[in-house]
C-alpha cells in the first residue's frame, strides 16, 4: 500500500524533529548537567562524615524501642541541637517517650546515659549520651551573678554576652 504525500511529508518533519530534540536534549545534560549534579550536594556535606550509627551511641547502648526512639530523637529530628529539625512541640513529645524507658534502662544497667532536648531559652545544646556529672543548667543565682558581670549564663557557667 502506498503512502500519501502528505503522511510521507508529516513523517519526514516528525523525525526532523524527534532528531531535533534529542541532540538539543544532549548538549543539555553535557552543558547543564554537572551544574545540576552541583546544586543537588548539600552544602557542607563531608562524604567522610560518621554515619549515625557511628555518631551516637544509640545503636550501641540500647535495643528495641528506645534505640528506635534515641535514634529518632538525636539523629533524624535533631532534638539536642539548638538548630532542631523538628518542633519544640514535637521534640517534647519524643522527651516523654523517651524519659521512663531511659530510666528503667539506667537503674537496670548501673548507667548514667541522658537524652535531652536542647534549652532553647538558655540557649544551650541539649545532650545525647553520657550525663555529665554535674547538671549542667543556669539556676537562678548564676543568671543573677552573669547578669550583674554584663555576661550571659550558658550551660551553668557565665560567657560573655553577644554584641548587639
Amino acid at each position: 500500500m502506498k503512502s500519501s504525500p502528505v503522511a510521507a511529508l508529516f513523517l519526514s518533519m516528525a523525525s526532523r524533529l524527534g532528531a531535533a530534540f534529542a541532540r538539543l536534549g544532549f548538549v543539555a545534560i553535557v552543558f547543564f548537567g554537572p551544574a545540576a549534579y552541583a546544586q543537588t550536594i548539600p552544602e557542607g556535606f563531608d562524604p567522610e562524615a560518621k554515619t549515625a550509627q557511628e555518631e551516637f551511641f544509640c545503636g550501641v547502648e540500647f535495643d528495641g524501642k528506645l534505640n528506635g526512639l534515641c535514634n529518632a530523637f538525636c539523629t533524624a529530628m535533631d532534638c539536642d541541637s539548638l538548630d532542631a529539625d523538628a518542633s519544640v512541640n514535637a521534640c517534647l513529645k519524643m522527651q516523654t517517650k523517651i524519659d521512663p524507658l531511659l530510666e528503667a534502662h539506667n537503674t537496670a544497667n548501673a548507667t548514667n546515659f541522658e537524652i535531652r532536648m536542647a534549652d532553647l531559652l538558655g540557649g544551650s545544646d541539649g545532650n545525647c549520651g553520657e550525663a555529665p556529672e554535674e547538671p549542667l543548667v543556669c539556676d537562678f543565682p548564676t543568671i543573677i551573678a552573669c547578669f550583674r558581670d554584663g555576661k550571659r549564663c550558658r550551660a551553668g557557667v557565665c560567657v560573655d554576652a553577644p554584641e548587639q
